[in-house]
C-alpha cells in the first residue's frame, strides 16, 4: 500500500471511531437521584443530650421531603433544604441498641436512603423539664388553680402529668394527658403536693418518668427532707447555707466505689431542694474536702482540703471560688504539708477566715476575696484552736490544751496579737467549736457538752445528755440549735434557751447532721448523711424544718449496713 492511501485509511478509521464514542457518549444519561448520607451522630455513638442529626444531601433538585426513620419507624419528616434535626435521645434509653436511617423521597416517588447508623442511650440521659409554673420558689395560693406549665420537650407530642399527696405516688389525686405544654389540675387545699410528668415521641416510645417535683397551697413555712446521691461511693454533706433568693446550696465529700478518692460535691437547690445544678470539684485519683460554704456578693467559697490518698502527710488547704451557675472562678492551695481547713467564716470586712491547720499548726488565716494569704496566727501551745464572732462583729479567739486552762486572744487587723490572757479557771481539754453573743460565750467540748461561760471565765450554764453528740451549733435569734446524731443514729437538732434549757428537741431520721444554718423566721437548713455511720451506702441528706423546726418529711428505717466502711486519716465527718 502506498504512503498516501496508508495514511487516508488511518484517517477514515480514527473519524469512524471519534463519531462512534460521540454517539455513545450522547447516548448517555447522568445519574440524578437524590443521594443522602448521615454524617452525625457517627456510627455506634452513645448519645446523651438533646443533639442534632445531620445530613448530607446530593443531587436534591426533584427532591420532595426526607424520613428519619429510628428501628424502622418515623420519627420526623423534614422539607427540601433542612439538613439537621434536633433529636432528643431520652425516648430510646432502655439499655438497647438503635437503629437510625435517613430516606430521601423525590417528587417522582423514588427513594433513596443513607447507610445505617447505629446507637445507644447513656443511662444518665433522664427527662428533665424546665418548669414555667411552679417556678423554683412559688406558692400556689389558697383556693388557687394548681397549673403545671413547662417549656417544650424536644422531639414530644405528648405528656402525662400526675399529682399525688404522697412522694412515692400510692395515692394518684390526678392525671393529665396532653398535647400541650400545660396541664390543670383545679383548686385543691392547703398543703404540700407532687407532681411528675413524662412524655410521648411521634412513634410512641414514651420516657421515664422524670425527677418527682414539689408544690405548696396555702402554706407559709415550706418543709421537706431529700437525699441526694451523684457517686457510687458514700457522700454527705459538711456545709448548707441559704440564700437571699430561698434558694440552698450544700458542698460536701463525695467518694468513689472503692473509697479511695473523693472530689467535692456542691449542689444548688431551690427552696423546695429541687436540684439546679450539681457540680464536682478537685483532682481526678485525688481527696478532696469541702467543709465550709460562705458567700460573698455574688460568689460562692468552698473551703477544705486535699490530699493524695487517705495515708498522705502532703495534705493542702484549699479554698474554691464558684459563680452561682457553679463555674469555677479560680482554685487555690495553701500549705505544703499537714494543711486543711476545717471552719471558714466570711467577716464583715469581707475578708475570709479559716479555722485550720497550716503546715501542721493549729491556726487562724486570713484570706481576701481574691485568695491572697494576709496572715495566718498560731501559737505551739494550742492543741486547740477556734474563733468566732461576736454580736459586734468582733473576732473572738480561743485556744487550749489538755488539762489546762483555755486563752482567749486578740489580734489587731493585721494578725499581730494584742493580748492574750487565762479564761477563766475551768479546764478545757479540747473544743470543738465556740459562739459568742451579748450574753456570754458558748463552748462546746469533745465530750458533747455545751457551756456557757461569762467574758470573765465564770461558768454560767452547762448541758450535758449522755445520749445525744452535737457536731455543730449555731446561735440565732437569741436562741441556740444544736445538731448531730443520737445513740440509736438519728438525726437530732435541739433548740435552748440562753440560760441551755431545753426548748425543743426534734428526731428526723436515721442519720447524723454535720451543720445547719437558722433562718430569722426559725425555720432551719440541716446537713449530713442519710446513714447511721459513713459506709458506701451514705446519702447527702438535707432537711427544711418550719419555724418550729418541724418536718413533714417521714422517719426513714434504719440502714442494713451492708456498705463498706469508711476510713481515712480524718475520721470524722468534718
Amino acid at each position: 500500500m502506498k504512503f498516501g492511501a496508508y495514511v487516508k485509511t488511518v484517517f477514515v478509521i480514527v473519524v469512524l471511531l471519534f463519531v462512534s464514542g460521540c454517539e455513545e457518549d450522547t447516548n448517555t444519561e447522568p445519574d440524578t437521584t437524590t443521594e443522602i448520607e448521615i454524617i452525625s451522630p457517627a456510627d455506634g455513638s452513645v448519645l446523651g443530650e438533646v443533639r442534632k442529626i445531620s445530613l448530607s444531601i446530593l443531587n436534591d433538585d426533584d427532591l420532595s421531603y426526607v424520613q428519619i426513620i429510628i428501628d424502622g419507624q418515623e420519627a420526623a419528616r423534614l422539607v427540601k433544604g433542612v439538613l439537621d434535626w434536633d433529636f432528643n435521645p431520652v425516648f430510646y434509653n432502655d439499655g438497647e441498641m438503635h437503629t437510625l436511617l435517613a430516606v430521601a423521597t423525590e417528587t417522582d416517588g423514588d427513594q433513596s436512603q443513607s447507610g445505617v447508623v447505629s446507637f445507644e442511650v447513656d443511662d444518665t440521659a433522664v427527662l428533665s423539664p424546665v418548669y414555667i409554673k411552679p417556678a423554683g420558689n412559688y406558692i400556689y395560693a389558697e383556693a388557687e388553680e394548681v397549673i403545671v406549665d413547662w417549656e417544650k420537650i424536644i422531639n414530644a407530642v405528648e405528656y402525662t402529668v400526675q399529682l399525688s399527696d404522697d412522694k412515692e405516688f400510692f395515692t394518684i389525686l390526678s392525671e393529665d394527658t396532653v398535647s400541650a405544654d400545660s396541664a390543670y389540675f383545679g383548686a385543691h387545699a392547703n398543703g404540700a403536693y407532687y407532681f411528675r410528668i413524662k412524655a410521648e415521641n411521634t412513634t410512641g416510645k414514651t420516657t421515664g418518668w422524670a425527677n418527682t417535683k414539689k408544690l405548696y397551697v396555702g402554706v407559709a413555712d415550706i418543709t421537706w427532707m431529700n437525699t441526694y446521691d451523684f457517686t457510687p461511693g458514700a457522700e454527705w454533706a459538711n456545709d448548707v447555707i441559704i440564700l437571699p433568693d430561698n434558694n440552698i446550696i450544700a458542698a460536701g465529700p463525695s467518694w468513689d466505689y472503692a473509697m479511695e478518692s473523693a472530689k467535692i460535691s456542691v449542689v444548688y437547690t431551690d427552696m423546695t431542694g429541687s436540684v439546679i445544678w450539681n457540680k464536682m470539684l478537685g483532682e481526678e485519683n485525688k481527696i478532696s474536702y469541702g467543709n465550709e460554704v460562705i458567700k460573698i456578693g455574688d460568689y460562692i467559697y468552698i473551703a477544705g482540703g486535699q490530699a493524695s490518698d487517705i495515708w498522705a502527710s502532703e495534705m493542702n488547704m484549699l479554698l474554691i471560688k464558684l459563680d452561682l451557675n457553679g463555674n469555677v472562678i479560680w482554685s487555690k492551695k495553701y500549705g505544703d504539708y499537714e494543711s486543711w481547713i476545717y471552719n471558714a467564716v466570711a467577716g464583715t470586712d469581707g475578708f475570709i477566715y479559716l479555722k485550720c491547720d497550716y503546715n501542721g499548726m493549729n491556726s487562724i488565716v486570713k484570706i481576701d476575696a481574691d485568695g491572697n494569704l494576709e496572715y495566718s496566727y498560731s501559737t505551739a501551745e494550742a492543741e486547740w484552736l477556734r474563733f468566732n464572732f461576736n454580736h459586734l462583729n468582733e473576732m473572738v479567739i480561743m485556744y487550749g490544751s489538755y488539762g489546762s486552762l483555755p486563752h482567749i486572744v486578740s489580734l489587731d487587723a493585721d494578725g499581730q496579737v494584742v493580748s492574750d490572757l487565762t479564761f477563766g479557771s475551768t479546764s478545757i481539754d479540747y473544743a470543738e467549736k465556740i459562739l459568742a453573743d451579748a450574753s456570754g460565750i458558748y463552748i462546746l467540748d469533745e465530750d458533747y457538752v455545751i457551756k456557757k461561760f461569762s467574758y470573765e471565765g465564770n461558768v454560767l450554764y452547762q448541758y450535758q445528755e449522755t445520749s445525744y453528740e452535737f457536731t455543730t451549733m449555731i446561735l440565732s435569734g437569741g436562741a441556740l440549735y444544736a445538731s448531730g446524731y443520737d445513740y440509736y443514729g438519728n438525726a437530732i437538732m435541739k433548740k435552748f434557751s440562753s440560760t441551755l434549757t431545753v426548748d425543743a428537741t426534734h428526731l428526723y431520721c436515721t442519720g447524723m447532721l454535720t451543720n445547719l444554718c437558722v433562718s430569722d423566721d426559725g425555720s432551719s437548713l440541716l446537713c449530713g448523711t442519710d446513714t447511721a455511720e459513713i459506709d458506701s451506702s451514705s446519702n447527702m441528706l438535707l432537711i427544711r424544718t418550719d419555724k418550729d423546726g418541724n418536718c413533714d418529711g417521714k422517719l426513714s428505717s434504719a440502714k442494713t449496713g451492708t456498705g463498706t466502711k469508711l476510713k481515712v486519716k480524718y475520721d470524722r465527718l468534718r
